[in-house]
C-alpha cells in the first residue's frame, strides 16, 4: 500500500497540479500547493475523502487541476494578507501551478518518444530471466513488457531495487528508496533516448530537446498541423508557442518556421514570471525567442528574438521590418491528438 504524510494542520489548498506516481507505472497523483508560517509555498498530496486524488489519463488529470484551481484561488483571501502581497502571491501560485505542471507534461511526452524509440527492442521472456527471487520475476516482467529497454527496475511489492547484470539477469542490489524510485523513472525516458539515468537529469532533458528539435521541423509537413498553423493565421495568430518549441509564421517569406523558447520563467530559481499577455519585439531573425515576462518587483518586460551565445549574431531586420506580436500557447492535448500515437514522425 502506498502511504504518504500529511502534515496534522495545513493551510487551506490554493492551487493544484500533478506529478507522476512514484509506485505506479502510468499514474498521476494531484498534489495541493500551501502556504506555511514563514510564506514559504510547498506542495503536498491532495487528499480527498481520506483518499490521494489519482488519474491514470494526463488529460484527465490536467483538466481536473484546470477545474479546480479558479475555484481554491479564492483561498488566497482567507490568510490575512494585504492587497499588495496577495498581488505578490497570486504570480507565485501562478508560477508554481505552471512549472509543475509544464515539467510533467514535458515527461510524459518524452516518455511516449522514449517508448517508441525502442520499440524494436526484444522484449524478454518470462521464464527466461534471472532473477535472485521467483516472487521478483512477474512483477518484473510487467515491468520490461512496457519498458524492455531499461537496465534499473523498482519492484513495489517487495521494495526491491533491481539493476540488469547480464543477458537476461538481473540482481537484487537495494530497496526501491525514494531515490531509486526517481532513477527508475527517469531510466524509462533517459534509455529510451540512450542517455545515463545517473547522469544530471536537467543536462539529460537539454540534450532530449535538442535531439527533438530536428523532427520538430517535421511537424510543418504533417497535414493535421497545415491545417492548425492556417486556422490560426486567419484568426491573426502568427505566434504559438507548444512546450519549448514555437510555430512562427515569417512575413518576410510568408512561412511557418520553427524557433526555441530561450525561458518559459516556471522553474522554480527564476524569479520572473511569464507575462502571457505581452508580446514579442522581433528585431532580427534569432532563432530563439525571449518570452515576455514580469519581474518580482512587478516590471513587465516585452519578449524578444535572438540567438544562443554560440551561434553567429542573428540577421538584423530592417526598421521597417520590426514585427510585434502576441503570442498564443498551444494546447498540449490538442497537440498530442493532431501527432496521434506518431509523436514527431
Amino acid at each position: 500500500m502506498f502511504r504518504v504524510s500529511i502534515p496534522n494542520k495545513l493551510t487551506p489548498p490554493l492551487g493544484l497540479s500533478l506529478s507522476f506516481h512514484s509506485l505506479e507505472k502510468d499514474l498521476f497523483i494531484i498534489q495541493s500547493l500551501h502556504i506555511h508560517d514563514n510564506n514559504e509555498l510547498k506542495w503536498h498530496h491532495y487528499i480527498e475523502n481520506q483518499r490521494l486524488v489519482q488519474f491514470f489519463s494526463l488529460k484527465e488529470a490536467v483538466d481536473y487541476i484546470n477545474t479546480q484551481n479558479d475555484i481554491l484561488l479564492n483561498n488566497i483571501y482567507t490568510i490575512g494578507l494585504d492587497s499588495n502581497d496577495i498581488g505578490s502571491l497570486r504570480l507565485k501560485i501562478s508560477k508554481a501551478i505552471s512549472c509543475k505542471t509544464r515539467l510533467v507534461e514535458e515527461e510524459e511526452l518524452m516518455l511516449r518518444i522514449a517508448k517508441k524509440n525502442k520499440e524494436s527492442y526484444i522484449k524478454p521472456v518470462k521464464s527466461e530471466l534471472k532473477v535472485e527471487h521467483e516472487s521478483f520475476r512477474e512483477p518484473l516482467f510487467e515491468i520490461l513488457s512496457t519498458t524492455p529497454y531499461i537496465r534499473v527496475a523498482a519492484i513495489r511489492k517487495f521494495g526491491a531495487f533491481l539493476t540488469k547484470v547480464g543477458d537476461n539477469e538481473w540482481a537484487h542490489i537495494g530497496k526501491s528508496n525514494q531515490k531509486n524510485m526517481t532513477l527508475c523513472h527517469r531510466a524509462k525516458i533517459c534509455e529510451g533516448f540512450d542517455l545515463n539515468p545517473e547522469e544530471h537529469w536537467g543536462k539529460n532533458k537539454s540534450i532530449i530537446r535538442k535531439m527533438l528539435l530536428p523532427r520538430a521541423n517535421q511537424l510543418l509537413q504533417l497535414t493535421s498541423v497545415k491545417k492548425l498553423l492556417a486556422d490560426a493565421l486567419e484568426q491573426g495568430q502568427k505566434v504559438l508557442v507548444w512546450g519549448n518549441h514555437v510555430f512562427w509564421y515569417e512575413e518576410s517569406t510568408l512561412q511557418w518556421e520553427i524557433k526555441m523558447v530561450n525561458d518559459r520563467y516556471d522553474s522554480s530559481s527564476n524569479k520572473n514570471t511569464l507575462w502571457a499577455e505581452g508580446t514579442i519585439i522581433s528585431r532580427n531573425h534569432g532563432r530563439l525567442i525571449v518570452l515576455p515576462y514580469i519581474k518580482s518587483d512587478g516590471t513587465k518586460v516585452s519578449g524578444h528574438t535572438k540567438n544562443a551565445p554560440h551561434d553567429k549574431k542573428a540577421i538584423k531586420r530592417e526598421p521597417s521590418d520590426y514585427v510585434e506580436l502576441p503570442f498564443n500557447c498551444i494546447d498540449g492535448d490538442l497537440m498530442y491528438g493532431l501527432l496521434g500515437d506518431m509523436h514527431y514522425e
